[in-house]
């Protein structure tokens, strides 16, 4: 996850309009959504959209059973965003 953050944080910005900009031009935009996606792929609960703590859970049951804590879910798709 943080080497997610940090890709993401370094090579990109939001200009006004909410667009995504590139600032050095390492990364292209699929690059970005396919990290993204890569990181849902494996953390996202698909059935309730909520994060799970680790892989090793097959779902996302509750908080002792899989459940990231409910803080978790916004800053996860926060920090891959910016």
């Amino acid at each position: 996850m943080l080497q997610l953050a940090m890709f993401v944080t370094t090579g990109w910005a939001a200009d006004r309009s909410g667009k995504a900009t590139s600032k050095t031009g390492t990364y292209t935009i699929e690059e970005v959504w396919m990290s993204y996606e890569g990181f849902n792929n494996v953390l996202l609960d698909s059935n309730k959209f909520i994060y799970k703590t680790t892989s090793a859970y097959a779902s996302a049951v509750d908080r002792g059973h899989g459940a990231a804590a409910i803080w978790c879910q916004p800053i996860y798709w926060d920090m891959a965003m910016n």
